[in-house]
């Protein structure tokens, strides 16, 4: 699967999966180079619980979470203020017409947009765990750097970086920080379709016969209207070039 990160990106990706204590270590060692150190810098902005260090570390490992969009188009009727009766369906026509209903579809996902093994899929499982995990991953984090700093051994069961940064989004939200949960409901469940609505309101034509087209059903006025189906898909493919 080809990737579009860049070598931050990927190297971002590379350290999500180092144990907290190897990235510590990785942190203040010299012999990494300029773009290294802005990951470690990014990584560190994730721990220390700011949001949009997370979320940028989100979307450079994962990817950016799409919006859906749903365009709706006018439909067009036509009414028959005049028209006493309606006319008979030709033969062998069915004798209900049913308007087109348009229903919103996504796109199905291609691997490139599905959370695999990287922050998203672990924010996933975190967010499975009972609440205290994410204690013991923010106190576990803390006391592997604090052996580093006192020259004892490290704990072998440092958590990842990619679990301190995830637990760090949760414990966000556990605070009632609104725009972490409502990047968690993002991350999670996925954003909220948006409808593009195109040219304002449906379309309605007024015909002066005293005998509506056949298909042709009272509306709320009791007034003969027909969905003028055909015309409203001409226009739709009209529109949608």
């Amino acid at each position: 699967m080809s990737s579009d990160r860049g070598r931050l990106g990927e190297f971002l990706k590379e350290v999500i999966s180092w144990r907290w204590d190897e990235f510590c270590k990785a942190e203040k060692d010299n012999a990494y180079t300029g773009y290294q150190s802005t990951v470690f810098s990014l990584v560190r902005v994730c721990s220390e619980g700011r949001l949009g260090g997370i979320r940028l570390a989100i979307d450079r490992v994962d990817g950016k979470i799409e919006t859906p969009i749903r365009i709706e188009y006018p439909k067009i009727y036509f009414l028959y203020p005049n028209a006493t009766s309606v006319a008979e369906l030709p033969e062998g026509e069915p004798k209900t017409v049913k308007s087109e209903i348009e229903v919103y579809k996504p796109e199905p996902e291609d691997e490139s947009t599905l959370a695999t093994i990287s922050l998203r899929e672990t924010l996933n499982k975190l967010a499975d765990y009972p609440r205290v995990t994410v204690q013991l991953i923010l106190q576990k984090k803390l006391e592997t750097e604090r052996m580093i700093r006192d020259g004892g051994i490290t704990p072998k069961d440092a958590p990842l970086v990619k679990s301190v940064i995830a637990a760090n989004l949760l414990h966000l939200a556990e605070k009632s920080n609104f725009e972490a949960i409502t990047e968690i409901f993002d991350q999670i469940d996925g954003k909220l379709v948006e409808t593009i609505r195109i040219l304002g309101d449906d379309i309605y034509l007024t015909q002066y016969m005293l005998m509506a087209s056949a298909g042709a059903v009272k509306n709320k006025d009791g007034v003969y209207q027909l969905d003028a189906t055909e015309v409203t898909k001409i226009w739709k493919e009209k529109l949608s070039k």
